[in-house]
């Protein structure tokens, strides 16, 4: 067997990769390695195909509707009642995003400048894609959803 010094494995490659990927670790004897994957993983698919051999995998996810974090939960709820379907990542950043930008009117900001220095400001604000913190380039910092491959479905980690 092959001598590992290492703890983890980070694959960079899609769902249907790994699904090829992981069997061939198993059959090298590469195993009690803690597989860490990237959002792609994230698929309904990926449990059918690779199986057994991405137990106890780390996902990173843009979005999780299953996740117990209340303020998501809500939002998951509430959309499914509205649309009679699963909320996605599109869904919940567009709904962040346009409660942002009203926060900033309900906040008396009227022009686009005040909006925009009001969303620089806004920091740890619980989204239904998770906590967001606005940086000062403008670009969102967000702490991705955790999730693992438990047995046959994807839990959050959280």
């Amino acid at each position: 067997p092959p001598i590992m010094v290492f703890d983890a494995l980070f694959i960079p490659d899609s769902y249907e990769q790994l699904g090829l990927l992981a069997p061939q670790l198993a059959f090298h004897e590469l195993t009690g390695v803690q597989l860490l994957g990237v959002s792609e993983w994230y698929h309904p698919e990926l449990i059918e195909i690779a199986q057994e051999h991405v137990s106890g995998a780390v996902i990173p996810a843009l979005f999780d509707p299953n996740s117990r974090f209340a303020f998501v939960a809500d939002f998951a709820d509430a959309y499914r009642r509205a649309f009679e379907s699963e909320p996605d990542a599109f869904s919940a950043h567009a709904y962040d995003a346009a409660n942002l930008v009203l926060a900033q009117l309900a906040s008396g900001f009227e022009s686009r400048e005040e909006v925009r220095e009001g969303l620089l400001r806004m920091q740890a604000y619980p989204g239904a894609s998770g906590v967001t913190s606005l940086r000062p380039d403008g670009n969102a910092r967000k702490r991705p959803f955790l999730l693992r491959v438990k047995g046959s479905t994807i839990v959050p980690l959280d």
